[in-house]
């Protein structure tokens, strides 16, 4: 029998509130995982921040990104640790991909608004059909520009490098089968 704080009286086990006990083992079970998580932030932000060291890469000034993505070229095997520069280019050709995407959608979105105002009746013997349906195609262009613009941004602030992997993938595929697309229709 375990003996109680106040007294050497030994207690049962059965007065053991178990509850409080498995309450007490899960919070701390949590606060140990807030402090792990806390601790690999931290180094995370400290292995960046010395990545941008090594490459010349100020936060504060833009203009940097362009002499540290050379400087990354060049680098010594030595100083190479982790996979920033994988990530780096995983992140710049999905970033890429998503900026065509939002160009050619805001490209499309202005060719169907200059068609409204140019078509005289080519596309449709009735010219308002052929202009609801130009809008309407503009407007869905800027829908999906905007989500583009949004994926952009969120791909920028990307911090887990497998779900980076996951979207890019998924981003050429859709590309692939588009390109597919456009030339079953075009042959």
């Amino acid at each position: 029998m375990p003996r109680t704080k106040d007294n050497n009286v030994q207690e049962p086990l059965s007065m053991i509130n178990y509850k409080k006990l498995a309450e007490a083992i899960v919070q701390a079970n949590r606060q140990y995982d807030e402090e792990k998580l806390h601790e690999a932030q931290l180094c995370n932000e400290k292995e960046l921040e010395e990545w941008h060291k090594k490459v010349g890469y100020n936060k504060n000034k833009p203009i940097t990104i362009v002499p540290a993505f050379f400087r990354m070229l060049i680098m010594n095997h030595n100083d190479i640790k982790g996979d920033r520069a994988t990530s780096t280019l995983l992140s710049f050709v999905a970033t890429s991909i998503m900026s065509l995407g939002m160009f050619f959608m805001f490209a499309l979105m202005l060719v169907c608004i200059i068609a409204i105002f140019v078509v005289q009746g080519y596309v449709s013997s009735n010219l308002l059909f052929s202009r609801i349906m130009f809008a309407i195609m503009a407007f869905l262009a800027f829908i999906l520009g905007n989500l583009f613009r949004i994926s952009i941004y969120e791909i920028q602030n990307m911090h887990d490098r497998d779900y980076l992997n996951t979207i890019l993938s998924s981003i050429l595929t859709i590309v692939g089968t588009v390109l597919a697309l456009v030339e079953l229709f075009r042959g």
